[in-house]
């Protein structure tokens, strides 16, 4: 049971108090503060008290009344971001994320959980208003029963989960009327309704892969420090946001080739002429260096050596010593390779001279598409 001396020294005041309520046999009762006192006295049972830190009292209270170690006070009023789960004398305190949460509901804007948990006592605290914190106390009213303060602790992690995935399907159907636009070429704002969803699939990946690490270390057999209830919890959160982790993460790929597709697109014309125009050019070259490299393989970068090893590969080389330029011209046109074969050779292709148009048509594709 709890002392209620140490809880109230300052006299049974509670700055900036958000809400309290007492648990017997799982059923949570709400506790005003001027009935803390005789709620706490009551034997069996364990409380629940909810500070906001950004009132100076409540901070205040936690750091010199608040009977818990040193240090999960230290957690409580820390500013440091990074998520955390530590095991403190008779329980865990640590630092969660969850979603904001204003009058017209939850955010896409990431705040932080602090909490400390002990068998008798739960103190936790935030910055600004959540919203696993608020549908937690939709479920306390609805009659949900918590039998011990990991149960709590488990509710409050789920529904975090679950407002992520209602984003993370949020996120799908933008990404699917992005596509559709891009693949039907409607024009449209694509580029700048993409940000957003890239923005905000970026930051709760970054959210669900640190908790996921968390709960996933603590569920790990061999935590002789991590009391046995709070790692069968940690090991079923780390699989739920497993799973929900690999959604985001198939959003964020999702994107980013759409993004991708959206920049090929809207690539000004100009500049796709300007490439035609430089690989034409570097055709043309190619053949002109050909010629003059008569007796030789050709040394111009990015012509293809024609070896001269058996009489079909000359009888190549003296008929057309310009096919190089030819595969290339061609490489932007999809025309087939066996009507190069055919125009070259008096309607009588050459099984070589086919091979090696093919090859270097196909490199030089490579080369010229990759540049769209």
């Amino acid at each position: 049971m709890l002392d209620p001396d140490r809880l109230f020294s300052d006299g049974g005041s509670f700055p900036g108090l958000s809400f309290a309520y007492r648990f017997h046999d799982g059923i949570a009762e709400r506790i005003e503060p001027g009935n803390l006192r005789h709620a706490l006295a009551e034997p069996g049972g364990w409380t629940w008290l909810h500070f906001s830190l950004t009132d100076e009292g409540a901070r205040s209270w936690i750091a010199h009344d608040a009977a818990i170690p040193d240090r999960a006070k230290a957690i409580l009023l820390s500013e440091d971001e990074h998520l955390l789960l530590e095991p403190i004398p008779g329980g865990v305190a640590g630092v969660f994320a969850d979603l904001l949460r204003d009058a017209e509901g939850e955010k896409r804007e990431i705040g932080r959980l602090r909490f400390a948990l002990t068998d008798e006592l739960v103190v936790s605290g935030r910055r600004s208003a959540l919203g696993a914190i608020a549908r937690t106390l939709e479920a306390i009213d609805a009659g949900k029963r918590f039998p011990d303060a990991m149960a709590l602790l488990e509710t409050i992690v789920s529904h975090f989960a679950d407002s992520v995935a209602v984003i993370a399907g949020e996120l799908a159907d933008t990404l699917d009327l992005i596509e559709d636009h891009v693949i039907d070429d409607i024009p449209g704002d694509e580029r700048q309704r993409l940000a957003p969803v890239r923005r905000t699939a970026v930051r709760l990946h970054r959210q669900l892969a640190a908790l996921r690490g968390l709960f996933r270390r603590w569920s790990l057999p061999g935590q002789s420090e991590l009391p046995t209830r709070i790692g069968e919890a940690a090991g079923r959160l780390a699989q739920r946001l497993d799973g929900l982790d690999h959604e985001i993460a198939a959003i964020q790929d999702r994107a980013r080739l759409l993004q991708d597709e959206i920049g090929a697109r809207d690539q000004p014309q100009s500049v796709r002429a300007h490439h035609h125009h430089r690989h034409v050019a570097a055709a043309d070259s190619c053949r002109r260096n050909i010629r003059h490299e008569r007796h030789g393989p050709a040394v111009h970068q990015g012509c293809r050596r024609l070896p001269m090893g058996d009489r079909t590969e000359r009888r190549i080389r003296g008929r057309s010593l310009w096919l190089p330029a030819l595969a290339a011209r061609h490489a932007l046109t999809d025309t087939p390779f066996h009507s190069i074969g055919e125009r070259f050779t008096g309607n009588r292709p050459i099984r070589r001279l086919r091979q090696l148009l093919a090859q270097m048509a196909l490199e030089m594709r490579s080369l010229v598409w990759g540049q769209f």
